[in-house]
């Protein structure tokens, strides 16, 4: 009998399967996203993906139905200037080299109403948003709103409120803060004056000195421009006036200049129009278009109205995130005096009245 042929016993070593994890490594990347509850998650995408791949991810572990209200924030970004992860381009343009990313889940567009958020559970990401923005001082609170604010948000602990009833009571009076649902950018002013431009679901605002010294509806404004770091917003002519009134401020770089004109292309598309423009097809807008060709792709507001009534899960059931004992130290006022300039108050903010936005009755629950 011819005896069967061993090969000695050796060590191996897999080159291909370096190689590929290797390769991996340079088209994944990584994202931890903090959420709302103070939670990290972490997300596995391609730096080849669009932003929309990274957001539906973040959406499916939410579970979110409600989805349009809310972005992620870029945490990466050093400026002062407000960044959103843009849906429509490759993620490796938004992020900068290296892995992991760090990225915030956060409410980018405020309904003027609660009851235009058709389910509890959105309410809910709107509660932790807005307390949270109290609690670090990004939203400027007087102290009786403050302490009503508390009260909402641990009533029901102690009587017959639901948390429901409670958290829409919460968002019904923050709705009526000055600042609720304005994104602050830096900017100057034609003599050089440090200002701060606020885009809201109105339209845009002006302050100076910690005060509101300027309003500019949507209704009034013609256009709005940049070039380089100049920021431009044409007003419609009066009556009285001969021709249109144009203003223009500076920003401190390319970058800010861009992400405001890019905020209020998407608030004024989201909050005033019934469905987004749709992008121009034709050979002479594909090869020769100047500027930027963004457009707001997602639901508008009436849209998303629409689609909650639609798609909505009233009776959904989910896990609440105990509150936290911070509220204590924002009714002292101990909170308020000093907060970096990236969190964009600094200095309390003194606000004349805007439109009056007077909260309506709360819906039976």
């Amino acid at each position: 009998m011819s005896a069967r042929f061993r090969l000695p016993s050796a060590k191996s070593y897999n080159v291909r399967a370096s190689e590929l994890e290797r390769e991996r490594s340079h088209t994944q990347a990584v994202c931890n996203v903090l959420l709302l509850d103070n939670t990290v998650h972490a997300f596995k995408v391609n730096k080849s993906d669009h932003g929309q791949v990274l957001l539906e991810l973040v959406f499916k572990h939410l579970e979110l139905t409600e989805r349009d209200y809310f972005g992620l924030h870029l945490n990466d970004d050093t400026s002062d200037t407000p960044r959103w992860l843009d849906p429509n381009k490759p993620i490796r343009k938004q992020l900068k080299r290296g892995s992991p990313h760090n990225l915030s889940f956060r409410v980018k567009f405020f309904v003027s109403e609660p009851s235009k958020l058709q389910e509890e559970y959105t309410r809910y990401q709107y509660f932790l948003q807005i307390k949270q923005d109290i609690l670090t001082g990004r939203l400027p609170c007087p102290h009786n709103t403050a302490a009503l604010l508390a009260s909402y948000a641990y009533v029901y602990l102690l009587s017959g409120l639901t948390p429901a009833q409670a958290e829409f009571q919460y968002l019904n009076t923050a709705r009526t803060l000055d600042l609720y649902g304005v994104e602050l950018h830096w900017a100057r002013d034609q003599s050089q004056t440090e200002i701060l431009l606020g885009v809201q679901s109105v339209g845009i605002l002006v302050f100076k000195n910690r005060v509101r010294i300027n309003y500019f509806a949507w209704l009034k404004i013609v256009k709005i421009s940049f070039k380089c770091k100049q920021f431009f917003i044409q007003l419609r002519k009066e009556t009285s006036e001969s021709r249109e009134t144009l203003l223009g401020f500076h920003m401190g770089n390319y970058r800010a200049c861009k992400n405001l004109w890019k905020s209020c292309v998407e608030h004024h598309t989201f909050f005033r129009l019934e469905r987004p423009l749709p992008p121009q097809k034709n050979f002479f807008s594909h090869y020769f278009t100047l500027g930027s060709k963004f457009r707001y792709c997602g639901r508008t507001e009436v849209q998303s109205v629409q689609y909650g009534k639609e798609k909505g899960i009233k009776d959904r059931v989910f896990a609440r995130s105990p509150s936290k004992p911070l509220c204590r130290k924002l009714v002292s006022g101990t909170d308020w005096d000093s907060v970096s300039r990236n969190s964009l108050s600094d200095e309390r903010l003194e606000t004349q009245s805007l439109p009056n936005r007077s909260p309506p009755g709360t819906p039976n629950q």
